[in-house]
């Protein structure tokens, strides 16, 4: 069952799919916080799912394990879906 959306929308399901990209002028540990904060914002918007894309051996991402940052995700967020994906668009 989808869940209700702030503003009173249902059946719409919603998820955000981050690769934590550092942006310029930015460090990675900027980068992480700004994950968290985007993942508790997805929690409280009644988004679906969050995706935590797996990159590895890509400059300007911050985090090559999912698995670390999906934990920390999942202690910040009470009701949204938590995963990981693959990104292979460089293969």
């Amino acid at each position: 069952m989808a869940r209700t959306l702030q503003g009173g929308r249902q059946g719409l399901k919603l998820s955000i799919v981050d690769q934590s990209p550092v942006p310029a002028g930015a460090t990675p540990a900027d980068t992480l916080r700004n994950t968290i904060d985007l993942a508790r914002l997805a929690d409280r918007l009644g988004y679906e799912r969050y995706w935590i894309a797996e990159h590895h051996g890509t400059l300007g991402f911050a985090s090559p394990a999912p698995e670390v940052l999906l934990a920390r995700v999942g202690v910040e967020t009470t009701g949204v879906r938590i995963g990981s994906g693959g990104v292979l668009l460089p293969h």
